[in-house]
């Protein structure tokens, strides 16, 4: 059964509404009941904000890396090496309340906030995501590939 509205961009008048009921057309394949759910599938990825990046995979493992703005030859690490980030700090996420909301924990600490930080990260407009670490916001940083995200140029 497939319930659906003729010109429905026109009106959201009910006459329009229509009901076909019958059987799947010959060939097209029911969803498999084996199939995995991706929770996390909107957040995977490289995201870039300027000097910061953050890299997420499909089992939540993230990386977050940026610039420390202190060069190694004059500085112990974490120090940045010519145009390599130096700052790295990861984590473990896992979906959150909604399906543009992943939570998680910082593991490997930042300067400011220490391991076992909270993280949330949540999808926003414009082909960006918004990081907030123990209530302190991060940034948004641009989809993966994206030239352009919210509004401010991303990554290369």
């Amino acid at each position: 059964m497939v319930l659906g509205y003729r010109r429905a961009w026109e009106t959201s008048d009910p006459a329009n509404a229509r009901i076909w009921i019958g059987d799947p057309a010959p060939g097209s394949r029911s969803p498999s009941l084996t199939a995995t759910p991706r929770p996390l599938a909107r957040f995977v990825g490289t995201w870039s904000w300027s000097g910061a990046s953050i890299t997420i995979k499909d089992n939540g493992a993230f990386a977050y890396r940026y610039l420390t703005m202190v060069q190694c030859s004059e500085h112990t690490p974490p120090c940045d090496t010519g145009s390599e980030m130096g700052g790295r700090a990861s984590g473990v996420l896992h979906e959150g309340r909604t399906g543009d909301e992943a939570v998680g924990t910082v593991v490997e600490a930042l300067p400011n906030d220490p391991a076992g930080s909270s993280i949330t990260i949540s999808r926003e407009p414009y082909m960006a995501i918004d990081i907030t670490i123990n209530k302190r916001g991060y940034g948004l940083f641009c989809e993966p590939g994206a030239h352009r995200c919210a509004g401010h140029v991303g990554g290369e």
